[in-house]
């Protein structure tokens, strides 16, 4: 058994940035609910993919090839894929969901939330699914791959997650599974999909040009929530109580607890360069360290 992870799962760039923007924002602002709401959306979500990595390092039988959090251009922008499984009978597509409560799949085509007797709509995750099938589909044919069995799924990854199907989508049980069943759907597939229809060479060949076309989103993410830098809170944050400290004879002295550090600031600086700028001048540092 070969199982190879050819692109890792990174925490993506827009989490750390919500992360660090939601730290840097004063209680009282305007826009810190939306963001502290984001940054537990895109954490969860992150979390929900990185529940997946025990189940599919038990692959077996065949040579896998795993690429996590692809972001692929085509002629209508970017389609993004959360897990891509490869081997050479099958491609199998993976969306993941870290969703509390209950969620339920109405007619309308809407996918509702309910927990603490509060209801939230969001965007169904099978026609994302199905999108993301056909733009692939699409992707191969342009980049003059061949046709190879595409199998999808919309995977819970909170075992507590009450699914309900209120739909006439009698295609539904196929499609929407919770994290523990998905080692036996995909041995399934496995033993449905046998007759090789790529060569090792050509997987190759389609895991090149995916990795060389990837591009991760970039975000001005003071633009995105419209947000001054005079609204951040300057200086660097004790990482033991969230206090702001001092520069003390050389070191970083936190007022609240006491700690001292030699390095933190290198944690401020980062936050400075994804929210800010990659570089930064003696005067700019100066201001926000303070």
């Amino acid at each position: 058994m070969i199982v190879l992870i050819v692109k890792p799962l990174d925490v993506p760039l827009i989490l750390l940035q919500t992360e660090a923007l939601d730290k840097r924002l004063p209680q009282h602002h305007k826009m810190k609910e939306l963001v502290s709401n984001d940054a537990r959306r895109l954490r969860a979500g992150y979390n929900g993919e990185k529940s997946l990595d025990f189940t599919l390092s038990l692959l077996d039988n065949s040579t896998y090839y795993i690429l996590h959090n692809l972001r692929i251009p085509d002629t209508n922008g970017f389609f993004q894929i959360d897990n891509l499984i490869l081997n050479k009978s099958l491609c199998v597509l993976i969306e993941v969901k870290n969703i509390f409560g209950t969620v339920t799949f109405d007619e309308m085509g809407q996918m509702i939330r309910s927990h603490n007797d509060i209801e939230e709509g969001f965007r169904s995750p099978i026609e994302q699914i199905v999108k993301q099938e056909y733009r692939f589909k699409r992707w191969l044919k342009a980049n003059k791959f061949p046709t190879i069995p595409i199998e999808k799924l919309v995977v819970f990854s909170n075992s507590s997650t009450i699914i309900r199907n209120m739909t006439s989508n009698r295609y539904f049980g196929n499609l929407v599974i919770h994290e523990d069943k998905l080692f036996s759907r995909l041995i399934q597939f496995e033993e449905r999909y046998q007759e090789p229809t790529l060569s090792i060479r050509q997987i190759k060949r389609v895991i090149k040009k995916l990795l060389e076309q990837h591009a991760s989103q970039l975000v001005d993410i003071l633009e995105k929530y419209t947000i001054s830098y005079n609204d951040l809170i300057k200086g660097v944050f004790c990482e033991h109580c969230k206090e702001i400290m001092n520069r003390d004879h050389g070191k970083w002295k936190c007022g609240g607890c006491g700690w001292v550090s030699n390095e933190v600031y290198l944690n401020a600086l980062r936050d400075y360069s994804i929210l800010i700028k990659g570089d930064i001048k003696n005067r700019e540092a100066r201001d926000f360290l303070n």
